[in-house]
């Protein structure tokens, strides 16, 4: 591989830049007694020049003094012309003496680069980025060391001021342009020569991403805060003198306070949502770097599997980092600031609450993640091992990790017979549902037409003799968690005194995880074996009497011109098992869980041939918060309510009683009494204006 002699003076050239730049910074004679700003080079010689001709100016009216002709005499005065000239002599030398010592070395990078110029490319790239590293921490010293904004007169703005504003974006240009540059690295790792260039390269990335990230979260921040602070006024406060009531802090340090590199719980949603998913993206990143290491250190020649999206996540993790700036709110007096005049264990115990208040915070976070975005879960185990690992090392997790633990999990057909039920889950889970729809989606409202159990004189002990139910739950949202949640709430076991196995659509129980997680929850299959086993050993059981197909008429209820609740009445399969099971059927409908997602594709036809076809409607894109799955409150912060009517009882059909006809007549007197309970309570629960439709598609 050679190099043209045009590249050799590039890279050379660049090489000594660094040096340059350092020197014009050093001589800069920084900002003057206004704080305006910089001056670069001309102006610090500038000075000297006019110096030197002060000093020529005095030494001739010294001469003049001395003999009348403009000599010095001989003697002191002499002897210190003698000795300047001869310093100057000797800096005049010295930096020839420099010079020449810059030519040389230049000289000897040229040679060198002619004859091995690959080694010495790699080697004068990684001096480079080196003395890049060098240039950044400067600048940033210079930045961090600059005066807030300042107005000057009576609210006027000076061109300082408002070139001040840009500080703080060219902060965050320059933390993004580090983190470039380490990916950049990144992807230049599996064209190198050997494994020690890789290692260097790859610890070179690291220390990009790691001064790109800090330098834009904790110097890009606090510039950017600190300088939109203002007074009441409306114009920016002096740096110098204190305010009054600050209890003698300055202004410059009430902004410095204003933001901190670790402030958890502070800034917003949308700042905490964006800056944990930076933060994430940047473990990432560090993560694919060691695995970059450990790849290199093993000879492994393809690395492409792992330093494109190792590069791809750092820029991310940086943009992320980056745009989460521009959303931080400043409430001006945090919660976790505090008068220096209050005690050491006050303090404490105030920290300590916030910081439980935000560890439940994160809980809940986390809880709406794991109920509503399982499939991101099942999505990201699969994608994750062949995005930072070979395929081959990937395809040997999958077969050897993954498809055992989901063979492991089938033992005893869980589904069917609920072996892998845990009450401390499904507890757990009724608690964390109840808990997060009071945080984010406006609480929950139950509403019971029975009389609770002590006023009907029903004991809560349970048995085989026990009274049956078959909870019909209505309608089916594109995500009905109401279905298993509902008859976990402490308001239900007021009212009953039996605890239902929900029955949901069998695919469920073929993604893995997803199947983990309904097993647990004591979910099974909604098939007829199931149903009538559940329903002889718990007594109730739950379902959606609609099934899947009402996924596909569900934006029919976000019309905005003529709102409609439409609910299959076309599965008559419950019915039938009632009659001989001879179980009560309880109609429950939920108002306002089909409105916190919407299907971000609608394509009704498609969704119902894809549903006949495949047991499931497709194309499936849940969207609520933020783009994701996450529920919205429903409008006017108005809770979701569930209601439950009182029990349809059906008589046990007698041997060779005709089922058709029976089941047909349930059936019609069911779907009427669902229509006259959602006419009952549909104004209490808002959805005025909004028709129920059965349909018998």
């Amino acid at each position: 591989m050679s190099v043209p002699l045009s590249v050799a003076l590039l890279v050379t050239l660049l090489t000594l830049l660094t040096p340059t730049t350092y020197v014009l910074l050093v001589s800069n004679k920084g900002r003057n007694d206004k704080g305006k700003g910089f001056r670069f080079g001309f102006r610090f010689r500038n000075n000297n020049n006019s110096n030197n001709n002060n000093n020529r100016d005095e030494d001739e009216d010294e001469g003049k003094r001395g003999d009348g002709r403009g000599r010095e005499p001989e003697g002191e005065g002499g002897g210190r012309r003698r000795s300047r000239s001869a310093s100057e002599g000797e800096e005049g030398e010295d930096e020839e003496e420099k010079q020449l010592k810059h030519l040389f070395v230049s000289g000897l990078l040229v040679v060198y680069l002619s004859k091995d110029s690959h080694l010495l490319l790699v080697n004068l790239g990684a001096t480079f980025i080196s003395s890049l590293f060098a240039e950044v921490f400067m600048i940033s010293a210079f930045v961090a060391f600059a005066n807030p904004t300042q107005g000057e007169g009576k609210g006027r703005l000076t061109t300082t001021s408002r070139g001040g504003r840009s500080i703080p974006y060219a902060v965050l240009v320059l933390g993004t342009f580090m983190s470039i540059l380490g990916g950049v690295l990144v992807s230049l790792i599996e064209f190198l020569p050997d494994e020690t260039s890789k290692l260097v390269y790859t610890f070179l990335a690291a220390v990009s991403i790691l001064i790109g990230v800090t330098k834009t979260h904790g110097l890009g921040g606090w510039v950017m805060h600190r300088t939109r602070r203002r007074n009441r006024s409306g114009f920016a406060l002096s740096p110098t003198l204190p305010r009054k009531g600050s209890g003698g802090l300055s202004v410059s340090e009430q902004f410095d306070s204003n933001w901190s590199f670790w402030q958890p719980g502070r800034g917003g949603t949308v700042f905490i949502i964006t800056q944990v998913c930076g933060w994430c993206f940047f473990a990432t990143s560090l993560l694919g770097l060691a695995w970059i290491s450990k790849f290199a250190v093993n000879k492994i020649k393809s690395l492409r599997s792992v330093t494109l999206p190792t590069a791809a996540v750092m820029i991310a993790a940086q943009l992320a980092l980056a745009g989460s700036l521009t959303f931080f709110k400043d409430s001006g007096e945090d919660s976790t600031t505090f008068p220096k005049n209050l005690s050491a264990s006050f303090r404490l115990k105030a920290l300590g609450k916030g910081k439980e208040s935000w560890l439940k915070v994160a809980e809940d976070s986390l809880t709406i993640f794991l109920f509503y975005c399982p499939h991101y879960i099942v999505i990201s185990a699969f994608l994750i091992p062949y995005l930072f690992l070979p395929v081959a090392y990937a395809s040997s997790i999958m077969m050897g990790v993954y498809l055992p633990l989901h063979l492991m999990g089938s033992i005893g057909n869980p589904q069917l017979t609920g072996n892998r039920e845990s009450p401390a889950f499904r507890d757990w889970v009724g608690r964390s549902f109840a808990r997060i729809s009071d945080r984010f989606m406006g609480g929950i409202r139950f509403v019971c037409e029975l009389k609770p159990l002590e006023e009907r004189g029903t004991g809560k002990a349970g048995g085989a003799g026990e009274e049956k139910y078959i909870f019909a739950y209505h309608p089916h949202a594109l995500y009905p968690l109401g279905l298993v949640t509902f008859h976990l709430l402490p308001h239900f076991a007021r009212y009953f005194s039996v605890r239902p196995v929900t029955l949901v659509a069998s695919v469920i129980f073929r993604l893995p995880f997803m199947r983990d997680l309904a097993c647990l929850g004591g979910l099974r299959e909604v098939t007829s074996t199931s149903f009538r086993r559940a329903l002889r050993e718990r007594n109730a059981v739950a379902l959606v009497p609609g099934g899947q197909a009402e996924i596909c008429v569900a934006p029919r209820a976000h019309s905005v011109t003529n709102p409609e609740i439409v609910l299959n009445t076309r599965h008559k399969g419950f019915i039938k098992i009632a009659l001989e099971s001879g179980a009560s059927i309880v109609p429950v409908l939920c108002f306002g869980e089909i409105y916190q997602l919407k299907n971000g594709i609608s394509l009704p036809r498609l969704q119902a041939w894809t549903y006949k076809q495949f047991g499931f409607p497709i194309p499936f894109l849940p969207v609520g918060r933020f783009g994701m799955p996450i529920p919205l409150a429903n409008e006017g912060g108005r809770p979701i309510t569930f209601v439950v009517g009182e029990p349809l009882k059906v008589p046990k059909l007698k041997d060779g009683a005709p089922v058709r006809e029976a089941v047909e007549a349930t059936h019609k007197l069911y779907y009427s009494k669902v229509a006259d309970l959602y006419e009952k309570h549909k104004e209490a629960a808002g959805y005025q204006g909004k028709r129920l439709v059965l349909e018998h598609k």
